[in-house]
């Protein structure tokens, strides 16, 4: 008998896949999260999560001790859901920098290798300046498939 625990990952993914049941598997996938999240952060305004600060009724010694990466790490291990929830949200800019960064060494690759097969080096979105634009995936896909031999 196959233990549905040990495969939880690739049952979800496969009704997840499915045309079918993709929709039903992702507002459930959307609710649960979104209760597991506002649990995380009902948990980080109990008293007892040590988060609580009043700025009207500070003292100078607790402005002093104040340590925003003490806050940060406790916010961590009391939400580690939200906390990597926040942490891609706000990396996210900076992935897809990165993505555009790597695709622009890759077509830039792609052309030194057509350049040294004898094929002409296309850059096109119009003009020769650098600047990929949305006919470049075509022409550049046209010129490495006929640099190869496809």
């Amino acid at each position: 008998m196959v233990d549905i625990q040990l495969h939880t990952g690739d049952i979800l993914t496969g009704l997840y896949s499915c045309t079918n049941t993709h929709s039903s598997t992702l507002r459930w996938a959307q609710q649960t999260a979104q209760e597991e999240y506002t649990r995380q952060l009902e948990g980080l305004t109990r008293e007892d999560a040590g988060l609580r600060f009043s700025a009207a009724h500070a003292t100078n010694a607790q402005l002093v001790a104040f340590d925003l990466e003490d806050v940060g790490e406790k916010m961590k291990e009391a939400a580690p859901g939200v906390w990597k929830l926040f942490d891609d949200l706000l990396s996210a800019n900076s992935k897809t920098n990165t993505m555009h960064k790597r695709n622009r060494v890759r077509r830039r690759e792609a052309a030194s290798e057509i350049r040294g097969a004898g094929g002409p080096a296309r850059e096109r979105d119009g003009e020769n300046d650098g600047d990929e634009g949305p006919g470049d995936v075509v022409i550049w896909t046209t010129a490495i498939v006929e640099a190869r031999g496809m």
